[in-house]
């Protein structure tokens, strides 16, 4: 089948889009003022960036020895030049002790450990700003 159906000339089938272009849209007035300014950037003039040096300080602080004795040192925190502190505090060194005592039978033993210093860690401290200064585990 033939079909004989002749094709019209350029603008005789009515075009489903407008032939000119839409207008252009302007913006309402009252919510352009809160937009921000647009960005042109000037080609006349470069964009100049300059880098601040960074400088990079390295402090090796090792901390101090310290002994089962109140013991000379520099704090760290207030670099005051002291005595430090001491404080005991029990480890599991002395819980093992302890449980020794009991698996022996010496019950009335099993407090000593937490009586005795050298059973137990010694913390030193700073006593002019308190600064935890180091442990001595004997």
């Amino acid at each position: 089948m033939e079909h004989n159906t002749k094709v019209p000339e350029t603008g005789a089938y009515p075009h489903p889009y407008p032939q000119q272009p839409p207008p252009q849209y302007t913006p309402n007035m009252q919510y352009s003022a809160n937009l921000p300014p647009q960005y042109t950037p000037n080609p006349a003039q470069p964009a100049v960036i300059t880098q601040q040096p960074v400088h990079v300080v390295h402090v090796h602080q090792t901390a101090p020895v310290v002994g089962p004795q109140p013991t000379m040192v520099v704090c760290a925190n207030c670099h005051t030049n002291v005595l430090t502190r001491m404080e005991y505090e029990a480890s599991t060194r002395t819980h093992l002790v302890a449980l020794i005592c009991c698996l022996f039978g010496l019950f009335p033993c099993a407090a000593l450990p937490y009586c005795i210093e050298s059973c137990q860690n010694g913390n030193h401290y700073c006593p002019a700003c308190g600064a935890f200064v180091g442990t001595y585990v004997g």
